[in-house]
């Protein structure tokens, strides 16, 4: 995973002066992008927030959306299709298991000292309106959205499965080669 490094103090400002910190990493070979907040745990009570697989600028609007409602007083709930976070898709939360943590959140552990937090990923469907979990979901996007709850079965499925086949390689290296940018919602 590629990130660019900030420091726990930089963190710990922005959630001090902010509410929360956005934490984004660029896709690599072993991982999705993906986006995640930190202090909504620590200043609300609330779960923090994963989202894989969409434009950073994307992810980053979606995590500040979110923290707004939830400073308005809104709770996600697990299973629950919201409106408006992602133009013209409903989006649904699911558990992160803490199992996940190690690979994903880093900075929050570092924040929280540990797992003590619990943490939503915030899961989109395909242009047809199908979530990952139904057949007909648009395969080319389940490496773009590992599915945390069903962690660490989920990693393996995607990597090996759909990562590492030829034509998935081909894209993946040739980024001007994205037929399947237009596929999913905020994708880029």
């Amino acid at each position: 995973m590629t990130h660019e490094c900030v420091s726990d103090e930089a963190v710990a400002a922005d959630v001090e002066k902010y509410g929360l910190s956005v934490t984004l990493v660029s896709e690599d070979d072993e991982c999705p992008k993906f986006g995640y907040s930190i202090g909504l745990h620590r200043n609300f009570n609330h779960p923090e927030i994963i989202v894989f697989g969409l434009s950073h600028d994307v992810m980053a609007w979606i995590i500040n959306e979110i923290a707004q409602r939830i400073r308005d007083g809104e709770r996600c709930e697990i299973g629950k299709e919201y409106e408006g976070l992602l133009e013209g898709y409903n989006c649904v939360f699911s558990e992160a298991p803490k199992g996940c943590y190690p690979e994903y959140f880093g900075y929050a552990m570092s924040f929280y000292k540990g797992v003590d937090f619990p943490a939503l990923q915030l899961v989109w469907p395909d242009k047809e309106n199908k979530w990952p979990w139904e057949i007909d979901f648009n395969h080319r996007w389940i490496w773009q959205q590992p599915l945390l709850k069903h962690w660490p079965e989920e990693r393996a499925k995607s990597y090996w499965v759909f990562r590492r086949t030829e034509e998935s390689r081909r894209v993946h290296n040739n980024p001007g080669s994205r037929r399947e940018s237009s596929d999913t919602p905020g994708l880029s």
